[in-house]
């Protein structure tokens, strides 16, 4: 039997990261943490994950301050999607500046999750 690949999920609320949680164990073993801090302690602890799932609005450390020091450690090869409702343009462009790999809007549809990660997972065997 495969070993199922890790997804870290970053995100201060709880009911997000128990849905986020649920759906995607069906498919992947599930980490989560708070926030940027809690995620980067946890990166230097742990075996590298899959993806990164992180939202940008967070207390101690945001998405963007969570993507700028994540470059500088051994996790930087690790893609990040960003899961947030800050929608406007501009976060998005920011996210992507600091090295998201791509950025969903909540409210969300879980296919459309699922799709996403697919296809970031496609494009890291190529």
């Amino acid at each position: 039997m495969n070993k199922k690949e890790e997804i870290l999920i970053v995100d201060d609320h709880e009911m997000m990261r128990k849905f986020l949680s649920t759906f995607l164990s069906r498919k992947y073993k599930v980490a989560m943490v708070g926030d940027g801090v809690e995620a980067l302690e946890w990166l230097a602890n742990n075996e590298l994950p899959k993806l990164i799932i992180a939202d940008l609005d967070m207390p101690r450390m945001n998405g963007y301050d969570f993507l700028n020091h994540l470059a500088s450690t051994p996790a930087a090869k690790v893609p990040v999607l960003i899961l947030s409702s800050a929608s406007k343009s501009e976060n998005r462009i920011k996210a992507y500046t600091l090295g998201a790999v791509d950025v969903l809007n909540k409210p969300f549809n879980p296919m459309e999750l699922d799709m996403k990660i697919e296809r970031i997972s496609a494009s890291m065997l190529n």
